[in-house]
């Protein structure tokens, strides 16, 4: 979370890809990359564009499909999530979507660090 606040939430876009990666390995149909790669390019691109006021409608469009691709790549990260760690590995996790919507990448990383944690030790803390 530090290096997040440090970064200006750099560390945090590139975190997103790195637990998007894990749940592919996890459960291969996910799409929770292909969610961010498009929507992290069109947010970056609608950032560009607001400078000129030419663009400003079009670049408040553009960062409204970014947000949303994103938002889609969270609930899809936590999808494959709640799937592998409740029918392959059974340890009845469950995922709030409202912590999903608004605390994702730190909110993942405290669970994969929980199962982690149940992998080494056999303790579901």
């Amino acid at each position: 979370m530090l290096l997040s606040i440090v970064t200006c939430y750099l560390f945090a876009m590139v975190w997103m890809f790195v637990e998007a990666t894990y749940a592919r390995k996890l459960r291969t149909s996910s799409n929770p990359l292909l969610f961010y790669g498009l929507g992290v390019p069109l947010a970056f691109l609608a950032g560009f564009m607001s400078v000129s006021p030419a663009l400003r409608g079009l670049s408040s469009l553009i960062q409204l499909a970014g947000g949303v691709l994103i938002i889609c790549g969270h609930f899809s990260l936590k999808n494959a999530l709640e799937e592998h760690y409740n029918h392959v590995e059974p340890i009845n996790l469950h995922l709030s979507g409202v912590m999903t919507f608004f605390f994702n990448v730190i909110y993942f990383q405290y669970h994969l660090s929980r199962i982690r944690n149940w992998k080494m030790t056999g303790v579901l803390s």
